[in-house]
């Protein structure tokens, strides 16, 4: 599968590290939305809420930011090649995550599947919030715009009529 931007050079990566500290930022907003679910809901548990009542919501969070990070990484150190099907296996790893959350089976495969394919799109796209040109200065973009959209060779409409005339009987 080619990517519509040019692929990245390939970098070993530190999969261990790269996956503690995913899972230490994600824990961290895992936080800030436990902290929300623990103010919006009706309890007795006052600020201790965040941990004892939503705190599962931190581990999900964690574990699901952590397994990303290392599966993506660990794909491409095994493949030695930076493309979209890292960001596909990471995003399976993180869905499957989310699905034994909920104690289902059909839960871990339809999340793996549907987070590896948002993954996997958003990383063959360019993997830019800010779309395929972010990273891109006005005279780059010109250029690309024009090599991307460029017909190499069309054929006269007598010549394509031609040839599918001609086929073998």
């Amino acid at each position: 599968m080619s990517a519509i931007t040019p692929q990245k050079r390939y970098e070993p990566k530190d999969s261990i590290t790269l996956g503690f500290s995913a899972a230490g930022m994600s824990a961290i907003v895992g936080t800030v939305v436990s902290a929300a679910q623990n103010s919006l809901g009706k309890h007795n548990f006052g600020a201790m809420g965040i941990f004892t009542r939503s705190g599962a919501t931190i581990a999900l969070f964690a574990t699901a930011g952590g397994l990303y990070a290392f599966g993506e990484a660990a794909s491409s150190n095994l493949r030695e090649t930076n493309d979209a099907w890292n960001q596909f296996y990471g995003g399976a790893l993180a869905g499957a995550t989310v699905g034994v959350y909920k104690r289902t089976i059909p839960a871990v495969v339809g999340y793996s599947a549907g987070v590896a394919v948002l993954m996997g799109l958003f990383g063959w796209s360019g993997g830019h919030i800010g779309g395929i040109y972010a990273h891109m200065d006005k005279k780059e973009k010109a250029e690309w715009e024009k090599t991307f959209f460029a017909n190499e060779r069309r054929l006269p409409r007598s010549e394509v009529l031609e040839k599918l005339s001609a086929a073998p009987k």
